[in-house]
């Protein structure tokens, strides 16, 4: 079970996606901690998590995604973003491109993570929102394919200072089996740079598994 929520943590953490660059220049960050229990019972574990963008041009966003399992497993990712395509209708297309290093009690190995993101800007009855679907695979060199992931987000931002999200994961790990998680969170405003993030989470795998994280976001 460790092994397995490990897996499924490596495959991607990211608190921001989608196929938006950052501006040129501004840099964003996320810093987060997660909580989680078998809904069967146990032990709570808990998951820091780090991640951040810079606009490095119109055209380039670069960034690191990574995360620490205290005393289990640790991960950073690496990534670089391009814009593919922008329609006519909003909606935009780009890809990315990540390597770093996962190590763990049974030593270290090199990952690569390629990905394909679609999204596009809505207009809602209660304010603006934005839709987008993330897809990335996980590999080694050696060991092969680690696992996928496909993640669907929706947000609405119901007036200034405070948004929506619903976030819907299906991911695959190496042994095949498929896993969902099911995220819903609210996002406030702190100040003119710091948002703070609060999210519920459940978990198909293990028997069922039930959490909450709570994330800083900065911009600046």
């Amino acid at each position: 079970m460790i092994r397995l929520l490990l897996i499924v943590l490596l495959i991607g953490t990211q608190a921001q996606a989608g196929p938006w660059l950052r501006d040129t220049g501004r840099v964003f960050t996320a810093t987060g901690l997660t909580l989680s229990r078998p809904l069967t019972g146990g032990a709570v574990r808990h998951v820091t998590t780090f991640y951040s963008e810079w606009g490095v041009s119109e055209r380039l966003t670069i960034g690191l995604d990574g995360w620490s399992a205290p005393g289990q497993s640790f991960a950073g990712v690496f990534f670089s973003r391009l814009p593919l395509w922008r329609g006519a209708g909003g909606d935009l297309w780009a890809a990315e491109f990540g390597t770093g290093q996962h190590i763990d009690a049974t030593g270290s190995r090199l990952i690569v993570r390629p990905g394909l993101s679609w999204g596009r800007g809505l207009t809602t009855k209660v304010g603006a929102g934005w839709l987008s679907t993330d897809a990335r695979l996980t590999l080694s060199p050696g060991a092969g394919l680690l696992g996928g992931k496909i993640e669907s987000t929706y947000g609405v931002a119901l007036r200034p200072g405070l948004s929506l999200m619903a976030q819907l994961t299906l991911e695959q790990t190496r042994g095949g089996r498929v896993h969902w998680t099911a995220t819903p969170s609210v996002v406030l405003r702190l100040d003119s740079a710091r948002r703070l993030q609060l999210s519920g989470f459940g978990q198909s795998f293990g028997g069922g598994t039930a959490g909450v994280k709570i994330v800083i976001w900065q911009e600046f």
